[in-house]
């Protein structure tokens, strides 16, 4: 496990008791994700990180929603051999850098800014380039893990949230204005969700951030959609519209969009559909 992708999770790491819960189904869905791609994906769960063996893309890690930011790393087992990993990382003489150091397992020996230290004399010595502390051109992650030192490639930010799968079920109407995008934000806040539209078609932004293809029931009528929630032991229908509507059936409507200008929703629909690798 020389060189793996870092996973780095934020809003997880406040779940108290429940934080294994969550992390278990993060890992479900990366390696649901790595299917897709035709490759494997093996998590190891190491002091509020995820270390991921796989081929995959950093970039694709976008699609997996819990994921605050990911970087490729490889890892070695001192900072002479760190610095090793360094050279072929190296700014240029005119370029600007810096070293941020996180030392997560407190029990190496050498504290995080000592460390950053080092490698950076050694980045100065070598390269010629200069130390900037706010907004470098060059910006080399370490990090300390289980005793082992992560020379990081920069990070590829992602869009936090939660797992998908950690919540209750949810239905989107399809034939609904943005309504994949609607029910998208509820899958970032954890939720399986579950579409339907009264004539077939695809749900390819939901599939594209989802563990797994998300098929689409054709519906006829409102009977059908109360089927529907009763077989799959929905909570509640996810709206589009900006203002409340009634409910179906006895299914409660929540409104993520509430609140967003047409633009709005436009500007954020955009960065998902930029934001995701490609559909599989």
């Amino acid at each position: 496990m020389d060189r793996v992708i870092i996973v780095r999770y934020n809003e997880l790491g406040l779940k108290g008791n429940n934080r294994p819960v969550f992390e278990r189904q993060l890992e479900r869905n990366i390696v649901a994700l790595a299917s897709r791609h035709g490759v494997s994906a093996v998590p190891h769960r190491k002091y509020g990180r995820l270390l991921v063996e796989t081929l995959m893309d950093p970039s694709c890690f976008k699609r997996v929603f819990g994921i605050a930011s990911v970087s490729r790393a490889q890892r070695v087992a001192s900072l002479d051999a760190a610095k090793d990993v360094l050279k072929g990382m190296l700014p240029s003489g005119s370029q600007t850098f810096r070293i941020s150091c996180q030392r997560l397992d407190k029990s190496f020996p050498i504290e995080s800014r000592k460390v950053a230290a080092e490698l950076g004399a050694f980045v100065v010595e070598h390269s010629g380039a200069k130390v900037k502390l706010v907004g470098p051109d060059v910006d080399i992650g370490v990090e300390i893990i289980d005793g082992f030192v992560y020379v990081c490639e920069p990070r590829v930010a992602c869009f936090g949230g939660l797992p998908s799968g950690v919540e209750g079920v949810v239905l989107v109407d399809l034939d609904q204005p943005h309504a994949e995008f609607a029910g998208l934000l509820m899958a970032k806040r954890g939720c399986a969700v579950f579409p339907f539209a009264r004539s077939s078609r695809p749900a390819d932004l939901l599939s594209a951030f989802l563990p797994s293809v998300v098929p689409v029931t054709v519906i006829s009528g409102e009977t059908d959609v109360i089927a529907l929630g009763q077989r799959v032991h929905a909570l509640s229908m996810v709206g589009s519209a900006v203002l409340p509507g009634p409910s179906i059936g006895v299914l409660p409507v929540l409104y993520p969009l509430t609140g967003m200008s047409e633009e709005e929703i436009k500007t954020y629909e955009q960065a998902f559909t930029v934001g995701c690798c490609g559909h599989v």
